[in-house]
């Protein structure tokens, strides 16, 4: 290699650094969607069965709903580690995955004690407030819909503490309706990068 190609090939390296510097993190659009979708589901199904309307139906829709939120995410998982696509991701994306991992341990931790320190609705908020977390990590590091859909999160919380007691569930539904699953349509629609 000659004098010439290697600054070619210097210019390149720079390039995707400069590159790989500037761009918002990566989110898995499936993910957001479905998680939003569930989240929502869980806290309107039990507003619905707080105020007796439709019987068990609210009570049910929310207990079916984690599972499917579950078994969607063990699937996302394996399907990205069979196709060895967790190689591509960025340190930066891995700290962020771990920083946003640590989050939702916490927040996992937190449902633990939801009978007993976060009675009533605080359990919903708890959940709330890691969705938020999460999506202002993202914005933060440079996507507006990140910014956006915490913010959402965020009143949507405030809301539901301020409201009269018929809306607390449908207020954090509507947090995760518009500040999780539209955010996650919006990335499946327009990547902020390549996807995973």
């Amino acid at each position: 290699m000659d004098a010439r190609e290697a600054r070619e090939h210097l210019e390149m390296v720079d390039r995707i650094l400069v590159n790989a510097s500037e761009r918002p993190v990566r989110m898995i659009p499936g993910m957001l969607i479905v998680w939003g979708i569930v989240a929502a589901v869980i806290d309107a199904g039990q507003q619905l069965y707080v105020q007796h309307i439709g019987g068990n139906a609210g009570a049910l829709a929310a207990d079916l709903a984690l599972p499917i939120g579950i078994l969607f995410s063990i699937g996302v998982s394996v399907s990205l580690f069979r196709n060895h696509r967790y190689e591509r991701i960025s340190i930066v994306e891995q700290r962020m995955a771990r920083t946003m991992g640590a989050v939702w341990f916490t927040v996992i931790v937190a449902a633990f004690a939801q009978p007993h320190v976060f009675a009533g609705w605080g359990g919903a908020a708890v959940w709330t407030m890691g969705a938020a977390i999460m999506m202002l990590m993202a914005g933060f590091n440079g996507d507006r819909r990140g910014v956006a859909g915490g913010l959402i999160l965020l009143a949507s919380v405030l809301v539901a503490n301020y409201a009269t007691p018929n809306v607390p569930g449908y207020a954090l539904a509507a947090g995760f309706i518009l500040g999780y699953a539209i955010p996650g349509v919006l990335y499946q629609i327009d990547p902020p990068c390549s996807e995973l």
